[in-house]
């Protein structure tokens, strides 16, 4: 088994209990760094032109259908 960064204290491949716990303490800020920046990512994928300052044209295809200015008379067909 490869361990990155720990030494090895045996011939069984090993590393030592303190390089382990640094490496647990190392992999948690990288963690939570990843959640932080997940977080900023899914709220800039929830901006759109209505919720924020970008223009329309940066909608894409997922736009939503426009609203008609014209209103109904209230008659039936025919």
């Amino acid at each position: 088994m490869f361990w990155a960064g720990c030494r090895v204290v045996d011939g069984a491949g090993r590393p030592r209990y303190d390089e382990l716990a640094a490496l647990v303490v190392q992999q948690q800020r990288q963690i939570e760094l990843l959640r932080a920046r997940v977080a900023e990512l899914e709220r800039r994928l929830g901006l759109n032109s209505r919720n924020s300052s970008k223009p329309p044209s940066s909608d894409g295809l997922a736009k939503p259908p426009p609203r008609s200015s014209r209103r109904s008379s209230g008659a039936g067909p025919g």
